[in-house]
């Protein structure tokens, strides 16, 4: 196992993990299998609690007993696991994919895609994504309409920052959203 990032937070943290090497036979067992067995490897790591355990809600929501909250994120060889004392937390991690940026108007709204900066267009429309798997994971929301109902208002790409994100589900809830970008991949987190 690989820490790429330790990010400290004002009431947690988030650590992103890469080559986290599973025991046994792993090819029988499925993608989501898988992904579970590496979010309880690094959490173990992290913590040093060998009996660290997580369990999740059947809408997929990750429960740990050591923190108030948990959020994960898989993308390409990566592993981020955000850890806090708040009742609620997101993150998601995307690593850079040409295909993501070819299907953004499947979950960009008109209105989001005519503000997009396109001098980086495919780290932002990442981090477009990014930011509205990070809103649905803070408000436990699932099976929303990405292009309708979760806005990012519009804001001056950097390489870290915040964003502003409107979401319009059972109430309208506005959400504050950190982000850091790099060469391989964009993290976004609340």
């Amino acid at each position: 196992m690989k820490i790429e990032s330790d990010i400290p937070l004002k009431e947690g943290r988030i650590v992103i993990a890469t080559d986290i090497l599973l025991n046994g036979d792993t090819a029988s067992q499925n993608k989501i299998a898988l992904q579970r067995e590496r979010n309880i490897l690094l959490l173990r790591h992290i913590t040093g609690e060998q009996q660290a355990t997580i369990t999740h809600s059947r809408e997929g929501k990750p429960y740990c007993s050591l923190f108030k909250s948990i959020s994960i994120s898989h993308s390409g060889n990566y592993t981020a696991l955000m850890m806090s004392n708040h009742a609620s937390c997101g993150v998601d991690l995307q690593v850079y994919k040409e295909k993501t940026t070819q299907g953004m108007d499947y979950f960009m709204s008109e209105k989001e895609i005519a503000e997009v900066d396109n001098n980086d267009l495919m780290r932002n429309v990442h981090l477009y994504w990014c930011a509205k798997e990070t809103a649905i994971k803070y408000f436990s929301i699932s099976g929303i309409d990405f292009k309708n109902k979760i806005y990012i208002h519009p804001f001056r790409s950097e390489q870290n920052g915040i964003l502003h994100a409107t979401v319009l589900h059972t109430q309208q809830h506005e959400l504050i959203i950190s982000y850091r970008k790099n060469e391989n991949y964009v993290l976004c987190f609340a």
